[in-house]
């Protein structure tokens, strides 16, 4: 699962996601990892929730294998390429507690306003084609007002946090790691690491710890 927050006008989009990957339910740190994809050739970029797997697996299928122009262009695919590469036993995503929606932000080719458009395993990945203008965060977190970004991502994932250890530990959405922000216009895409929460450090060192030693030869 990851921490998603992104803002958009009609001329510019930002969005920041952690870094944690987690093993299980559990929620032992496994690595920290990008969970947002840049296609600049298409205008835009690629991320999820969810089972980062097959996010990342539908990246590099549209990043190898789909002639299109732009995310537009690519929303008429999108649908059923996902069905079909999510069938797949790999990512289980019929499975209400691995559901996933994958993202994509960007801008048309025709000079057209920003564009969000959201695929959801729970709806079969159908097309919806969100609005634009002010702020999504997702899981549930506190937005804050006046907001200010991109100072406010670190205030709002640990928002995030603290709603999410209020529930059962086996339902929390885990969130860690590294703050990674992508600031998007027309004509540039920064992309940055802004900041970190507080316990990452613990976290690698658990991850470090966990790794296997190779079988020594003798």
């Amino acid at each position: 699962m990851s921490s998603l927050i992104f803002h958009t006008t009609e001329d510019e989009i930002i969005l920041a996601m952690d870094t944690l990957a987690v093993g299980d339910l559990s929620g032992t740190p496994v690595l920290f990892t990008t969970k947002f994809y840049p296609v600049p050739h298409l205008g835009g970029v690629i991320c999820g929730t969810g089972v980062g797997k097959l996010v990342l697996d539908w990246f590099a299928r549209v990043n190898s294998g789909m002639v299109v122009r732009d995310l537009v262009n690519l929303d008429e695919h999108t649908p059923a390429a996902l069905r079909e590469l999510s069938s797949s036993e790999d990512y289980r995503v019929p499975d209400v507690s691995q559901s996933t929606t994958v993202y994509h932000l960007g801008f048309p080719v025709d000079g057209g306003p920003a564009c969000v458009f959201a695929y959801r395993s729970t709806s079969n990945f159908s097309s919806e084609r969100l609005r634009i203008g002010g702020t999504a965060i997702k899981p549930m977190g506190d937005i804050p007002q006046p907001l200010t970004l991109p100072n406010d991502f670190g205030k709002m994932m640990m928002s995030q946090r603290t709603y999410q250890n209020q529930k059962p530990f086996d339902e929390r959405i885990q969130n860690g790691g590294d703050i990674v922000v992508c600031q998007m216009t027309r004509t540039m895409t920064s992309i940055y690491r802004m900041g970190k929460f507080h316990d990452r450090d613990a976290m690698a060192q658990i991850m470090f710890e966990n790794v296997s030693e190779p079988n020594s030869e003798t």
